[in-house]
């Protein structure tokens, strides 16, 4: 069965269409993934080959052969690719599942013929776009609208900026963080702030219950990937996140980091509380991969909403069943009915 390849701007629809598909599909043996994930289980099952029997066999066959004897439908959300090597392993798994009968859904902010564009050594990669071809459907879902920042959408009010020149967790902005961080039960025996995740060591401000403090510069001026933002997703359903600076053209690598981690937050349906030195707009204004962050953007807005602290609760998130937290969770429910909150 041919497969499927969404496009198109931010905010569209893209992931809502692919998972009422996935949903619909019954008992069809079939996975969901966002990219990183898949991309991380793919770099694990390749690492774990090198010490095994087969390590002699193609590692990317092996994997092939044992995921399509367990699915035959794969989604993965926002695809990309930003290097050469990760380009050219996917065109490889990607052929194999081809081969192996496995129909593929994508979505992705860019048409086929952008991935890469302009990347070093592109011309290895248009195979994979022929490929893509082949095998996909190719739709351009184009709705003209940002469904993130519907304006009646509920803000709850955990993006935090300070007012004036204030910064750092001293200034307004880091009064009110600690303030909802006080709310969170206390951390259980042995939760320490320094963080094991996948042979480093991680230091967070703080450790709760389920939750977890850091500041941008442990998260993303470190050379840490997807693979650690999910581990921490996994791990907390909550994750604090302090002095988040607007980014210029010179922190590229911090702000792709960025981009990556608020990626692995919103498909794992983390609930984000956040202080930051502008609105999401002014972050990274411009800038190699500035396409991307506006992704990124549309994304902590709605971050930012009622409707995704719902989505949050559903997936087993309690941090709104506080007490301490209910009087106000109370009010900004009743505001749905009565209007939006500014």
């Amino acid at each position: 069965v041919r497969g499927l390849y969404i496009h198109g701007s931010v905010g569209c629809g893209k992931t809502m269409l692919m998972d009422l598909f996935f949903e619909s599909c019954g008992a069809l043996p079939r996975r969901r993934l966002h990219f990183h994930e898949f991309m991380s289980g793919v770099h694990k099952f390749l690492h774990k080959q090198h010490g095994t029997p087969d390590r002699n066999l193609d590692p990317v066959v092996l994997f092939s052969d044992s995921l399509s004897r367990e699915i035959c439908l794969l989604c993965l959300d926002e695809l990309h690719v930003t290097d050469i090597v990760d380009a050219l392993m996917v065109g490889r798994l990607f052929s194999c599942l081809f081969e192996r009968g496995v129909t593929l859904i994508l979505t992705s902010n860019q048409a086929p013929n952008d991935l890469y564009r302009g990347g070093p050594n592109r011309f290895l990669f248009l195979p994979f776009l022929d490929l893509l071809k082949k095998h996909l459907e190719i739709f351009h879902l184009d709705t003209g609208t940002d469904y993130r920042l519907h304006p009646d959408a509920v803000v709850l009010g955990i993006y935090f900026c300070p007012p004036g020149n204030q910064s750092g967790m001293q200034g307004e902005a880091g009064k009110k963080m600690d303030h909802l961080w006080h709310l969170l039960p206390p951390a259980l025996p042995g939760s320490a702030a320094s963080l094991q995740i996948n042979g480093r060591s991680l230091s967070a401000i703080a450790v709760a219950a389920g939750a977890v403090r850091f500041s941008f510069s442990a998260l993303c001026e470190q050379a840490l990937g997807p693979g650690d933002y999910l581990f921490l997703a996994r791990r907390f359903h909550t994750l604090f996140l302090d002095d988040v600076p607007c980014l210029s053209l010179e922190k590229r690598n911090e702000a792709r980091r960025f981009v990556n981690l608020i990626d692995v937050l919103y498909d794992q349906q983390v609930f984000l509380v956040m202080s930051a030195a502008g609105e999401p707009c002014k972050l990274y204004p411009e800038g190699d991969g500035v396409d991307f962050f506006s992704r990124t953007v549309s994304r902590l807005i709605e971050m930012n909403s009622l409707g995704y602290a719902k989505r949050c609760v559903r997936a087993g998130n309690w941090f709104f069943s506080l007490p301490a937290w209910k009087p106000d969770w109370t009010s900004v429910a009743r505001c749905e009915t009565e209007g939006p909150v500014r």
